[in-house]
């Protein structure tokens, strides 16, 4: 099925809606009735607790529907760490944290030797302190297919067009669509890409202007060029070569890329 980038139908938007609404409510009262039960049986100074979604999800914004685009409504997923007495409350992380982080994390809060060539990297000192001062960025990775002039993303059935690569920083969002080699995830590095994106999501969080070649973000984006070849394209630790797999490269982020602001 295709998930194209246009409007619903008015009663359909708004029973999408309704119902991501519910499943929301839903999901945050059992959460609740699990924090009321460590208490009650007072194991929740032991308990750590975390609540994650594996993505988040578009309801109309951009026309995109459900879960799939590369926009910030999809790839910004819920993260809350609790842990009585040793995680500070109702601190909020500024800094991205990718989801391949969580193993690494959790193990080390725990105490736990984490395995030898983990992805990801442990923020655990980050949540201890409740500070966000170290600079971070995130890589996500997503496949499009095309109706008419129309983007639209595909199901894993269908060959795959193009490959968006996308780096994420506090307040900046780069991305580069390139073409598909042969309908999969590789694509040529060594080509320009097809289109290229850059939201500055300080002034632009709904991500509705496309500032990307602007004389006042160049630098910026540069420098987050090199980070998304950095994380994609280097391929140093699975293969050689301009063809890289996005989903081999989406499971590894580069932490020693320069940060600087």
């Amino acid at each position: 099925a295709e998930y194209s980038f246009k409007p619903l139908p008015d009663q359909t938007a708004a029973t999408v809606r309704q119902g991501y609404a519910a499943a929301a409510a839903w999901a945050d009262e059992l959460f609740g009735r699990l924090l009321d039960k460590l208490e009650a049986l007072d194991l929740h100074e032991d308990t750590l607790v975390l609540l994650v979604g594996d993505h988040g999800f578009s309801l109309g914004e951009h026309m995109a529907w459900c879960k799939r685009s590369q926009y910030e409504f999809v790839s910004n997923a819920p993260l809350a760490l609790r842990w009585p007495g040793r995680i500070q409350a109702n601190v909020t992380i500024e800094e991205p944290v990718s989801l391949m982080d969580i193993y690494p994390t959790l193990t080390e809060l725990a105490g736990v030797s984490a395995p030898s060539g983990l992805a990801g990297t442990s923020h655990s000192a980050r949540f201890l302190a409740g500070s966000d001062d170290r600079p971070n960025a995130i890589f996500t990775a997503q496949v499009a297919c095309f109706t008419g002039d129309q983007r639209a993303v595909c199901d894993i059935n269908q060959p795959f067009e193009q490959v968006g690569f996308t780096v994420r920083e506090r307040a900046r969002r780069y991305t580069e669509w390139r073409a598909s080699i042969d309908g999969g995830t590789s694509v040529d590095w060594a080509a320009e890409p097809l289109s290229v994106e850059f939201y500055n999501l300080a002034d632009d969080a709904l991500e509705t202007e496309n500032v990307a070649g602007a004389t006042a973000v160049q630098d910026y984006q540069l420098r987050l060029k090199t980070i998304l070849r950095g994380g994609f394209a280097t391929c140093a630790r699975f293969s050689d070569g301009p063809a890289c797999d996005a989903e081999e490269h989406c499971r590894w982020v580069d932490n020693a890329a320069d940060l600087g602001a």
